[in-house]
C-alpha cells in the first residue's frame, strides 16, 4: 500500500509517547480488520522494529501486504420480504 502510510497509521490509531506491545498488537488487528472489510480478502499484516541503544529507544513498523482487491459488482435479492431484503443488504455491505 504504497503511498498510503498515513490512512495506515490512522486506522493503526496508536497512542501518542510511550506504546506498549500489547497496543501494537491491537493496532495490527484494527488495520487487518479494516483492509479485510474493504475487500482484502487476502491481507497480511506484519511489524518489525529497530532498537537504539544510545537513545533507549524502539522504533516500529507496520508492513502491509494487501492482497488482491475482491469486488461484487451488483447484488440483486429476489422474492424476499422487507425484511429478510434489509437484513441481506446489511449483512452484504
Amino acid at each position: 500500500m504504497a503511498g498510503q502510510s498515513g490512512r495506515i497509521l490512522r486506522i493503526a490509531n496508536l497512542p501518542r509517547g510511550i506504546c506498549q506491545w500489547r497496543d501494537l498488537e491491537q493496532a495490527v488487528a484494527r488495520i487487518h480488520d479494516t483492509l479485510k472489510s474493504e475487500g482484502y480478502l487476502d491481507v497480511t499484516v506484519s511489524t518489525d522494529h529497530s532498537v537504539n541503544k544510545a537513545a533507549t529507544t524502539i522504533d516500529a513498523w507496520f508492513d502491509v501486504e494487501p492482497g488482491d482487491l475482491y469486488t461484487f459488482g451488483h447484488l440483486e435479492v429476489l422474492n424476499l420480504g422487507l425484511d429478510g431484503e434489509a437484513a441481506i443488504r446489511k449483512l452484504w455491505r
